[in-house]
């Protein structure tokens, strides 16, 4: 912030009455808040005004475990009014300020509040309008034994230097990447939502991509007016490749034009939501699109038409499933089929098949093939012109006895039983 303060000509400085001492905290996240008080700070304050950083303890107290490191930013610049002083901490609140063009997201004190608290700690205000503000942050230096500060911390930030975390992150976790070169909303988001989701973030479209190739992830969140590379372009090029066409987006734009919405899903976006948004909507949309394909996929699963159709997947993701179930059935009686086989018959490359089967999907590209092979049985089921045996064998499968426990996990009755109910 130094190099702020000599461009705006403001009087900046920092100050502790303590030389070091010991506490438990979150690095990052301490920066975050820090930063983005004194950031708050630079916005409102003029010319030859001032702006100080204090590092303090609290010594009121004779128990050590009692004291509290307190953080304060105190500036003389254009204050808050009382209007706008008991909603500073409120989500998306912009206070109105006819002296600085700078515009805010609305978010930044309510995450900072947010990483303060978990910190088992308070922030407060007081401020003047014309005068000047402080905002006050106290932290309690007690380093208690049972994990409660970097327990809750560690939920909250997928950055804590915690081996255990990658336990809580399974298989069915969703993998979310977040596209936004606004630093304060990025994070607000990952903050947002990493406790549901493995989140990946980025501050442009072009590096966004990269890291869609690289993770395959669910579900994007971008928004449309970034450097590099802007939302529109960011999203036709995440729909026109192959591996990550299947992929939903959902574009952030402050932007009201309907030419803009318009130009959004003609890119290929798959939900629009505007700036400032409600939190629940946002959240809302992520969930509905998430369970959508899962939606139709289940009922494709469980029923027993072999015809893919799901209007939640890209036609052309919705082909390539189709051309899947229709080599596994031109080859049914072969045991051998895997993703070599299919990919060896579409042209395409083994990684791409379980890229495409497993987020379409939610399966393995085994399963899948498996649940083909169990419909395929339906029909012979159907026409009482095999025994069990016989069907399991036409179908691919190494025995009667690995055929009937598959179908009773996917049908929850036996094929015999199936038959008897649909003759």
């Amino acid at each position: 912030f130094n190099y702020i303060a000599k461009q705006k000509k403001i009087n900046y400085k920092f100050s502790s009455n303590v030389d070091s001492f010991f506490m438990a905290f979150d690095s990052d996240k301490l920066d975050k808040v820090i930063s983005n008080l004194l950031s708050n700070a630079f916005k409102n304050t003029d010319e030859n005004e001032s702006i100080e950083l204090i590092v303090d303890i609290d010594n009121t107290k004779s128990n050590k475990l009692d004291k509290f490191i307190i953080l304060k930013v105190v500036d003389s610049g254009n204050g808050i009014s009382e209007k706008d002083l008991p909603h500073i901490f409120d989500r998306f609140y912009m206070v109105s300020n006819p002296n600085t063009s700078s515009q805010g997201t609305g978010i930044g004190l309510t995450l900072s509040k947010e990483l303060v608290e978990l910190h088992n700690g308070t922030i407060q205000v007081n401020s003047v309008l014309g005068k000047g503000s402080e905002f006050i942050v106290q932290i309690p230096l007690k380093i208690e034994e049972e994990p409660s500060i970097k327990s809750q911390i560690n939920e909250n930030n997928d950055e804590f230097d915690d081996p255990s975390r990658d336990n809580t992150l399974n298989k069915e976790t969703s993998k979310v990447l977040i596209v936004e070169d606004d630093v304060t909303l990025l994070e607000f988001l990952k903050h947002e939502l990493q406790n549901t989701y493995k989140v990946f973030t980025s501050k442009n479209g072009k590096e966004g991509f990269d890291i869609a190739m690289a993770e395959s992830p669910n579900l994007i969140i971008s928004d449309i007016m970034m450097p590099v590379m802007d939302g529109i372009e960011f999203c036709k090029k995440i729909k026109e490749e192959s591996r990550t066409s299947h992929i939903p987006i959902i574009l952030l734009t402050a932007r009201h034009s309907q030419e803009k919405v318009l130009e959004g899903i003609q890119s290929g976006a798959d939900a629009y939501v505007q700036k400032p948004f409600n939190l629940q909507l946002l959240l809302s949309r992520i969930s509905n699109l998430l369970n959508l394909s899962k939606h139709h996929f289940e009922k494709f699963e469980n029923g027993t038409s072999l015809l893919f159709e799901n209007e939640a997947i890209e036609s052309r993701d919705q082909k390539l499933i189709q051309d899947i179930i229709n080599i596994i059935l031109e080859n049914i009686t072969n045991e051998k089929i895997n993703a070599k086989f299919i990919a060896d018959n579409l042209h395409m490359s083994r990684s791409l098949v379980y890229i495409k089967i497993e987020a379409i999907s939610g399966k393995t590209v085994n399963e899948f093939i498996r649940n083909i092979r169990l419909k395929k049985s339906i029909e012979y089921l159907k026409t009482n012109e095999l025994t069990i045996t016989e069907i399991a064998y036409s179908i691919g499968f190494s025995s009667q006895s690995y055929y009937t426990r598959s179908f009773v996990k996917q049908y929850g009755c036996s094929p015999k039983k199936y038959q008897q109910n649909n003759l």
